[in-house]
């Protein structure tokens, strides 16, 4: 295994004045963002939240008789 860490600096002046590689990062930035903003118009926050809070109220609900077979399963073991 050789140690890389000590041209780090070297390396990544180069990958820096990487031309090609730094038109790729813009490239990626823009589209990243743009595709981000479309996919969060798309989501309906309000449905989303009211749907996990249903989750979770169920998953409350149940809570006692999930720990149950939990708890024998638990203590049978032991």
């Amino acid at each position: 295994m050789q140690v890389q860490s000590m041209q780090f600096k070297a390396r990544a002046g180069q990958k820096l004045a990487d031309q090609r590689l730094q038109q790729n990062l813009t490239k990626l930035s823009t589209k990243f963002v743009s595709a981000r903003a479309e996919a969060i118009t798309a989501i309906d926050f309000h449905a989303t939240r009211d749907a996990l809070k249903a989750r979770r109220n169920r998953a409350l609900e149940n809570l006692e008789s999930g720990s149950k077979p939990f708890e024998r399963e638990a203590t049978r073991a032991a």
